[in-house]
């Protein structure tokens, strides 16, 4: 199984929980991988450490647009908020995780679901309901 983590609403939300996650995932031969906006960069990975986060690849919406040429703007001097066409933005994130194989993708927003429809991969608006979903299939043992 290949997992799509968003980090900004999920993970950090929830670092523990994930970090515990992604480590049982990955030694179960698992793929983990964090699908985000940020850039990546050693800023990221720098937050991604201190979520004590294990994963297998990251995927960027900036790294890719900016891969691919794509004008992008920064509401701040460390570049931590990208800004870019929405018609851009918001159907790369469901196009990262297609082409990466990734099964399920865990988010907090619903601005990218429309744009997973017509994709393999199962999105997961993380919401409290889910979140004690998850809670309860991680840490009951029959």
């Amino acid at each position: 199984m290949r997992l799509g983590l968003d980090l900004h609403g999920v993970i950090d939300a929830a670092p523990i929980f994930f970090s515990e996650l992604s480590r049982m995932l990955l030694q179960r031969k698992h793929d983990v991988y964090i699908v985000t906006g940020r850039e990546d960069c050693h800023e990221l990975r720098q937050e991604l450490s201190d979520c004590d986060m294990l994963y297998s690849g990251i995927l960027s919406i900036t790294s890719y647009q900016a891969s691919q040429g794509t004008p992008i703007a920064y509401l701040d001097d460390r570049k931590s908020q990208p800004l870019m066409d929405p018609k851009v933005w918001n159907p790369t994130k469901a196009m990262l995780c297609a082409t990466a194989g990734i099964d399920i993708m865990i988010d907090d927003s619903s601005l990218y679901e429309p744009y997973f429809r017509d994709i393999k991969t199962q999105y997961i608006i993380y919401t409290p309901a889910v979140q004690g979903f998850l809670n309860l299939m991680f840490y009951c043992k029959p």
